[in-house]
């Protein structure tokens, strides 16, 4: 049976036409990106503490913290010059 990081790792690889170890170290360079998005989904955006013990109610706070995000990533981009908003740059958090 196929899994989904199977079937995501093919797709990609049948998307990108690369070699598998040029894959494979463009997968592990993304790895490092996400960690930072989880860190200010959690500790900055309040994601990280679910505010009811209904599914629906959390699923909607997760998805208004993503939102979040992704509004204030694109004010910074349209705001800061890109020299400031680099992703080892703190400067430009909100």
């Amino acid at each position: 049976m196929l899994t989904a990081a199977a079937f995501a790792f093919c797709r990609a690889q049948q998307h990108l036409d690369w070699e598998p170890v040029k894959l494979i170290e463009w997968h592990r360079e993304k790895a490092g990106t996400i960690e930072r998005v989880h860190d200010v989904l959690k500790n900055e955006l309040a994601a990280g503490v679910l505010p009811s013990k209904y599914f629906g109610a959390n699923a909607a706070w997760l998805r208004l913290a993503v939102i979040s995000y992704n509004v204030l990533t694109a004010l910074k981009r349209w705001r800061y010059p890109p020299i400031y908003c680099g992703p080892a740059r703190s400067g430009c958090d909100f």
